[in-house]
C-alpha cells in the first residue's frame, strides 16, 4: 500500500467542505457538512455481528435509543435485519428475514422512539414495504444497504420525499466477500455511487436528498476497506454528503494484528469466537453493517424529549450472559486486543478520525460516548488558535 498521509486538521483542498440542508418530515430540517454527526446504531437484531440479541427487547431498545441521544448521538439508526456479509470471515452470513418479521421488530420500538423524541431517526431496511410502514410509523431516513434494489423502496421514498443513504456493494450479500475484484477501487466505488444516484433520480427521489455510503466491508477486502478510508476525500466529486459505517468492523482487528505492535498477536486479535469457522482470516475481512441513521440539530441545546421519564429509569447495561468490553478482553488474554466486535474501539476511533479529517457527514457507531469525546478533543485541536 502507498504511503499515506496523515489526516488534515482543516478542511483545505481534499476535504469535502460543502454543507447541505435535508428536508425531514413534518416541515424539519437536517443540516450536514460543517462537522461529522454521530448516528447511534440500534440493531433489534438477533444476529448482528456485534451485538446481536442486546436490543431485541423493545423496551430495552428503546432506553438505548434514548441513552445513545444523551451520550451525543444526533440521529438514530434502526435495523432490524443483519446485513452481515457472506462469503469470508463470517461464514454463509446473515440470514433474511421475511418482512413481517422484520417489521415485528422495527415497528414497536420505532412508534416509541418516535413519541419519545424529536432527533432524527434512520431505518436500514431493503425492502420497500418495511420502508412504507417505517416511513407511516415516524421514520426520517430511510437507509438501504442494496441501493435500491427493490424498486418498491424507491418508490416509498420518492413518495415521502425523505433522504435516502445508497451503499456501495457488488453481488449478493451471501456471496459478496468472495472473488473480490477491483482495478481502480475508488474510482470504481465513486462511479458506481454515481450510477445508484442515478437510478434514484429515474425513480423520482430528489437528488438534493441523497446521502452516500462507500460501503466499508461489503465486497472489499480489509486492504480496500483501509484504502476507502484513507482517500474518502476522493469521492468530493460526487457532491453529495458521505455516511461513514467503520465501527467495530473486523478489518480493524486484522489491520491491529498486522501492525506488529506489542499486545498484539494475530490469533488473539482477528477472531472472536463465533466470528466464522475458517482458523485464518480468509480473503474478504468484512464487518456488519449493523443498522443507520426539526431544525439544524444541535444535541448539545436539544431539549428533554416528551414521555422520556417513562423510559429513562430503565437499567441498560448488557443482559445477563452478554459479553462486555471487559470480558472480551479477559478472554482474549491481552488489553489491546480486537477479536471480540465490543473491544474494537480503538480501532473504530481511529477510522473515527480520518472521517473527521475528511470532514465526512455522518459517522454510524456503536460506542457513542466515546465517539462524541474524541470528535470533541478532534475538532477543539483543528481550531485551536493562539
Amino acid at each position: 500500500m502507498e504511503t499515506a498521509r496523515l489526516p488534515r486538521p482543516h478542511p483545505a483542498a481534499g476535504t469535502l467542505s460543502s454543507t447541505w440542508t435535508l428536508r425531514l418530515p413534518r416541515g424539519r430540517t437536517l443540516s450536514l457538512g460543517a462537522r461529522p454527526r454521530i448516528v447511534g446504531i440500534l440493531n433489534l437484531t438477533p444476529d448482528s455481528f456485534s451485538d446481536g440479541g442486546l436490543w431485541s427487547e423493545p423496551e430495552r431498545a428503546v432506553a438505548r435509543g434514548l441513552a445513545m441521544l444523551d451520550e451525543g448521538a444526533e440521529l438514530l439508526d434502526l435495523g432490524a435485519e443483519s446485513t452481515r456479509p457472506g462469503g469470508g470471515v463470517y461464514g454463509a452470513g446473515a440470514r433474511p428475514v421475511a418482512a413481517e418479521e422484520e417489521l415485528a421488530r422495527l415497528l414497536p420500538v420505532l412508534e416509541r422512539l418516535r413519541a419519545a423524541t424529536d432527533a432524527p431517526i434512520s431505518v436500514d431496511t431493503r425492502k420497500g414495504v418495511v420502508a412504507r410502514r417505517a416511513l407511516a410509523a415516524g421514520a426520517d431516513l430511510i437507509n438501504d444497504v442494496s441501493a435500491l434494489s427493490d424498486p418498491e423502496l424507491a418508490a416509498a421514498a420518492a413518495a415521502a420525499g425523505c433522504p435516502v443513504v445508497l451503499m456501495h456493494s457488488r453481488g449478493e450479500l451471501a456471496t459478496m466477500q468472495r472473488r473480490i475484484s477491483f482495478r481502480d477501487l475508488v474510482g470504481e466505488v465513486r462511479a458506481e455511487l454515481a450510477e445508484a444516484a442515478g437510478r434514484a433520480a429515474a425513480a423520482g427521489i430528489d437528488p438534493g436528498q441523497l446521502i452516500l455510503d462507500p460501503g466499508i466491508g461489503f465486497g472489499k477486502t480489509a486492504e480496500q476497506n483501509l484504502l476507502l478510508i484513507q482517500r474518502l476525500a476522493d469521492l468530493a466529486a460526487l457532491g453529495r454528503p458521505l455516511l461513514l459505517g467503520a465501527s467495530r468492523k473486523s478489518f480493524l482487528a486484522q489491520a491491529a494484528a498486522s501492525s506488529g505492535r506489542a499486545g498484539l498477536t494475530r490469533t488473539e486479535s482477528v477472531r472472536a469466537p463465533g466470528e466464522g469457522a475458517s482458523p485464518s482470516p480468509p480473503e474478504g475481512w468484512e464487518g456488519d453493517r449493523g443498522v443507520a441513521g426539526g431544525d439544524p440539530i444541535d444535541a448539545s441545546s436539544r431539549p428533554p424529549p416528551p414521555h422520556r421519564s417513562a423510559v429513562s429509569s430503565l437499567e441498560i447495561g448488557p443482559p445477563v450472559g452478554a459479553t462486555s468490553v471487559a470480558q472480551a478482553v479477559t478472554e482474549t488474554g491481552s488489553v489491546g486486543a480486537a477479536g471480540q466486535p465490543s473491544a474494537r474501539l480503538p480501532g473504530s476511533l481511529a477510522a473515527l478520525g480520518w472521517a473527521a479529517a475528511a470532514r465526512v457527514a455522518l459517522v454510524r457507531v456503536h460506542d457513542v460516548a466515546e465517539s462524541a469525546q474524541f470528535l470533541s478533543v478532534w475538532e477543539a485541536i483543528a481550531e485551536a488558535q493562539g
